[in-house]
């Protein structure tokens, strides 16, 4: 045979990046070996889902799968396309529309977004430069401020 192939994380991102996700990876799995901060992620992982609509037992199934991918030998890219991809195969009855998981996070995001950028706005009042947003979410808020 020849040479291993290097795992796909190595192939796509740097090696400081690489070594980020790795150890971030390993974090992640030391969390879920602790049994007391694995059951209090169990639980706010599931009352989340229950809350987006999910019945209990599914949001608990959902969360056993979670883990289940985060504990594999997979790089983190991988397992949050897995994710990903199990979220937008979950469709739930909202209304008349039976939009994904995905679908539901991104609204009700989009809502918290909303709620954030007003908090925020009135003391954005005064500044004339430009402004940085180094938050740790998807844009929305800094968007709305933008707007």
């Amino acid at each position: 045979m020849g040479q291993q192939e290097r795992p796909k994380i190595e192939q796509e991102v740097s090696p400081e990046k690489a070594e980020e996700l790795r150890l971030m990876k390993e974090r992640i799995e030391s969390s879920l070996d602790d049994e007391e901060t694995r059951a209090k992620v169990a639980s706010d992982f599931s009352y989340t889902f229950e809350q987006l609509g999910l019945p209990p037992e599914k949001a608990r199934e959902l969360c056993d799968n979670v883990f289940a991918l985060l504990k594999n030998d997979k790089p983190l890219p991988d397992i949050e396309a897995e994710i990903l991809h199990i979220f937008e195969n979950i469709k739930l009855k909202v209304g008349d529309k039976e939009p994904n998981l995905i679908e539901i996070l991104h609204e009700k995001l989009r809502d918290r977004a909303k709620i954030i950028a007003s908090q925020v706005a009135p003391h954005l009042g005064d500044v004339k430069e430009k402004a940085i947003d180094y938050g740790a979410g998807d844009g929305q808020v800094t968007q709305m401020l933008h707007d």
